[in-house]
C-alpha cells in the first residue's frame, strides 16, 4: 500500500523537466510538499478561506442553481431520444430493410404452409424460422 508522502505529482524522471529555476539543482518534490507549499502560498490561502465559508442560496441568481433532477422536461428527453434513434435507424436503413423483407417472407411461408394442413409443413416451418432468425445472431 502507497503512503502519501510517496505520491507523485508526476513521475520521478518526468518532473526534472518542469523544474523553473534552472540555476538551483533539481530536488524532487512530493505530493505532501507541494500541497504544504500550496497552502502556505496567497493562493492557497485565498481558496482555502473561500472554501471554508458556507455558500449561501439566497445571494446567488436563481437560473445558477438546480431546481430539477434533470436540466430539462421528459418531454424534451423523449424527443432527443427519439431523434437519436431515428438517425441510428437511418444510418442503419439496409439492416432494417432487410429485416423487413426477412420478416415478410416468413409471414408468406407460413401462411402457406398453414393452409396445406400437413403434419410435415410444421416442421418446415420450424426449419425456416430458425434459419431466419439465426442471421440477426451472425450481425
Amino acid at each position: 500500500m502507497m503512503k502519501n508522502n510517496s505520491l507523485q505529482i508526476t513521475s520521478r524522471k518526468d518532473q526534472q523537466q518542469y523544474w523553473m529555476n534552472r540555476d538551483e539543482p533539481y530536488s524532487f518534490v512530493t505530493v505532501k510538499e507541494f500541497a504544504e507549499a500550496f497552502q502556505s502560498f496567497h493562493v492557497g490561502c485565498r481558496i482555502g478561506d473561500a472554501l471554508s465559508t458556507p455558500f449561501e442560496k439566497s445571494q446567488s441568481h436563481p437560473a445558477a442553481l438546480k431546481t430539477r433532477k434533470y436540466g430539462t422536461g421528459k418531454m424534451e428527453l423523449l424527443k432527443a431520444c427519439f431523434s437519436r434513434e431515428w438517425l441510428l435507424m437511418k444510418r442503419n436503413s439496409f439492416v432494417y430493410f432487410f429485416k423487413l423483407a426477412q420478416v415478410s417472407s416468413v409471414s408468406f411461408l407460413s401462411s402457406g404452409f398453414f393452409f396445406k394442413k400437413l403434419v410435415h409443413s410444421i416442421v418446415i416451418f420450424l426449419f425456416f424460422v430458425l434459419t431466419f432468425s439465426s442471421y440477426t445472431s451472425l450481425q
